[in-house]
């Protein structure tokens, strides 16, 4: 100690600051090993092209808690969330169909401190209702029944692109896993929020009894 005290000052600076230098290679390092963060996510950040029906799949370096996992998307969109594989990976299931052409964004808020985003696709009528109806053949070729299975799924699915959609009487939405749209009056008008809800239906060619409703009310 007395030795180092005799010592000039220039060379007891550089001693200290090659001390703090070793010391920070040690020590940052550790560090970062201990500080969570995000591996990986699907879809890709900035991703084009994504499946309205998409989920989002966190991976993690580390496992975290389900108070970590503080999620926000703009647009907002309601959703629920999976801790799975030791809570290192979380999948966020949007509860309804996204919008297309519509980009998201997802936000990891603290202490994640995380964000990314993707952009819908658009989808041909003919890709959007596969598993309901098929279109292999041609349409000339199509039966008066089929063509009516046609049109209506047509119009549902021209439905389902502007959900979900609210005014303010009434408010509607899908819900993927049940194949069932919310509905939910709105105004202390019961009666005007029902006529408006059916005439917004309508303007689809729909009618309540073509779509799977489920009120709220």
């Amino acid at each position: 100690m007395l030795f180092f005290l005799r010592l000039p000052a220039k060379l007891k600076f550089l001693i200290a600051l090659l001390v703090v230098l070793l010391v920070s290679l040690l020590i940052i390092p550790t560090l970062s090993n201990l500080r969570q963060s995000v591996v990986s996510v699907t879809p890709l950040p900035n991703q084009q092209n994504v499946d309205p029906l998409t989920k989002i799949v966190f991976t993690f370096k580390k496992p975290l808690t389900p108070e970590e996992l503080r999620v926000q998307f703009n647009p907002p969109i309601e959703f629920q969330t999976e801790l799975l594989d030791n809570n290192t990976r979380a999948i966020i299931t949007p509860k309804y169909t996204l919008t297309q052409n519509q980009n998201y964004i997802i936000i990891l808020l603290r202490p994640l401190r995380f964000e990314s985003s993707f952009t819908i696709k658009s989808l041909p009528i003919q890709n959007q209702i596969g598993q309901d109806y098929n279109y292999s053949r041609e349409f000339n070729t199509l039966n008066e029944a089929d063509i009516e299975i046609k049109t209506l799924w047509e119009a549902i699915i021209k439905m389902r692109g502007q959900l979900p959609f609210s005014t303010s009487t009434f408010s509607i939405s899908y819900v993927i896993a049940t194949d069932t749209y919310n509905v939910r009056f709105l105004g202390p008008n019961k009666d005007t929020s029902q006529k408006d809800f059916l005439d917004w239906l309508a303007s689809f060619n729909l009618k309540p009894n073509q779509v799977q409703v489920n009120y709220l009310n």
